[in-house]
């Protein structure tokens, strides 16, 4: 089952489907799930070892003695466990003074000659959950592969990183512009979703308010620039996966469905994230690879069912007259309608021979491009 739901290539928007989800784990994970075991969105799946830090104290000069006689004046040695606030070292006469631990370890070093002393901090550990419910159908020391009752909606690109929280449906409609107003203390801890755009403000605002993400068919360039604080969007920037929203808070991601521009979200694709309206939902940002940029993907998983449906839609033909999405880094969340489809393969720049599409731009340009780049979606 896993493999087959592996080879489906589904199109843009699927409202019910037997889906597999690729967790990636990052070096120094551990996975301890078992294949077959069933899963919830918060379940712990992997450990994560910190490597601990290093600090450097001024012991010395904090007690006002020379790094010589450091040595001399410290009451652990190296190996020793120690706890916040635990007397490091001491010295002075007859009104000692004392140098205590600001935070636990174990010491890992003592320099006489520069009067430092080193503390290791204490490993951590942290989980990656599932994020998804499903069944644990395959597990690598790269990753864990999680096959799941979904709904799913494909976007053209997302500012951000992965992310995952209940859907809090804000437009009423799939052309509706999201503006501050909206934004309410409801939105907290959520994935908001609103229609054909964005303002800079309510980002801000979502993101201030502790929101998870907001989920929007297209935003202009130069709002997108405001956010990111520069002068002109980089497309290629955003298709590498390096832009971030800078703020503090939590992590924070914009999800954009459609592309750049006042774009009202495709009625199916809205459809579907109104229906599971407060529905768990996973935001999987995969990280780009050969050029190709990681699209984010709008996971929604399904009650268990007896019997598991398969995805009975079609990905959209391609023909004269067809709307679709530029994938590739130099056009990404660009739409466009096909011109021509030509029977033979060509040269596009300075590739290799391949299926080429001739394309109509919004703004009347022309474009051809080869047909791994491009998404039919109307």
């Amino acid at each position: 089952m896993a493999h087959e739901a592996r080879r489906i290539q589904f199109p843009p928007v699927v409202s019910d489907a037997v889906m597999v989800v690729e967790r990636h784990l990052p070096a120094r994970a551990e996975a301890f799930i078992e294949v077959g075991q069933p899963v919830t969105p918060d379940d712990p799946i992997a450990h994560v070892r910190r490597t601990p830090p290093l600090h450097r104290l001024a012991v010395a000069r904090q007690i006002g003695i020379d790094p010589g006689d450091l040595p001399g004046a410290l009451e652990v040695e190296v190996g020793d466990t120690i706890e916040e606030g635990t007397v490091l070292a001491r010295a002075g006469w007859p009104i000692a003074r004392t140098f205590r631990a600001p935070f636990p370890g174990i010491i890992g070093a003592i320099d006489d000659i520069t009067g430092y002393l080193t503390i290791v901090g204490r490993p951590s550990i942290s989980d990656i959950t599932a994020r998804v419910r499903g069944t644990i159908v395959e597990r690598s020391p790269t990753g864990v592969r999680i096959e799941s009752v979904a709904a799913h909606v494909m976007g053209a690109f997302a500012i951000g990183r992965e992310c995952s929280g209940p859907l809090r449906i804000i437009a009423r409609q799939a052309g509706d512009h999201l503006d501050v107003e909206a934004i309410d203390e409801h939105c907290r801890g959520t994935l908001i979703v609103g229609g054909s755009g964005v303002s800079a403000a309510a980002v801000r605002a979502a993101r201030l308010l502790g929101a998870r993400g907001i989920i929007v068919g297209g935003i202009d360039a130069d709002v997108l620039a405001e956010l990111l604080g520069v002068r002109r969007v980089d497309i290629r920037d955003i298709a590498r996966g390096i832009c971030r929203i800078p703020g503090d808070g939590d992590p924070f991601t914009l999800i954009v469905v459609e592309g750049f521009g006042e774009r009202a979200m495709m009625q199916a694709a809205f459809d579907v994230l109104t229906l599971h309206q407060r529905h768990d939902t996973f935001v999987d940002v995969p990280v780009p690879s050969a050029g190709e940029p990681g699209r984010p993907r709008i996971i929604i998983p399904l009650a268990a069912r007896t019997a598991m449906t398969r995805p009975n839609a079609q990905r959209a033909a391609l023909r004269q007259g067809a709307v679709v999405r530029l994938l590739n880094p130099e056009h990404l969340g660009m739409q466009a309608r096909v011109r021509a489809v030509p029977l033979q393969p060509g040269r596009s720049g300075a590739r290799v021979r391949t299926a080429l599409v001739h394309l109509v731009c919004d703004d009347g340009s022309m474009l051809t491009v080869p047909q791994s780049a491009i998404e039919v979606i109307g």
